[in-house]
């Protein structure tokens, strides 16, 4: 679960574990008065919406939300990945595009319609692959049917 700063605010317990808001406020409701980690006893009028918040723990949601929206190179640790190369079906960096020279690439954005299609395209290769041995199968049956006859 990724902390965020209106519903799923991180808030420090007196414990010092760190819960969202939402998860508090239904800790609340339910009238349970122990920290769900280490059942430490609560204060009976402690309220969720006036526990301090966990700042580092919101920036850490931040900033992963953030790779996970533009993920970084593994090559040039400090590039946001833009491209994807359809010669080596990788993402790439726009510094990797010097290594990836004479290749086709797209933006990373449109990746996905690269992959979908690539795998229609085996899809279809493989089901044509299919008829085919369905196809040698139904001949090598035949052949058994007229030896068995013979």
């Amino acid at each position: 679960m990724l902390f965020d700063e209106t519903v799923k605010i991180p808030r420090n317990l007196p414990c010092g574990h760190t819960f969202c808001e939402e998860c508090l406020l239904n800790i609340e409701k339910k009238n349970l008065l122990l920290c769900p980690i280490c059942r430490d006893p609560l204060q009976k009028n402690l309220k969720a919406t006036k526990l301090p918040k966990n700042f580092i723990a919101l920036e850490i949601s931040r900033k992963h939300s953030e790779i996970m929206k533009n993920p970084l190179c593994l090559i040039h640790t400090k590039e946001i990945v833009k491209y994807f190369c359809n010669t080596c079906e990788k993402l790439i960096c726009p510094e990797c595009i010097l290594d990836h020279s004479g290749h086709e690439f797209v933006r990373r954005e449109e990746s996905c319609f690269v992959i979908r299609d690539n795998a229609m395209s085996i899809k279809s290769t493989i089901e044509e692959s299919c008829d085919q041995a369905n196809n040698l199968i139904m001949k090598g049956d035949n052949a058994l049917q007229f030896l068995d006859k013979k």
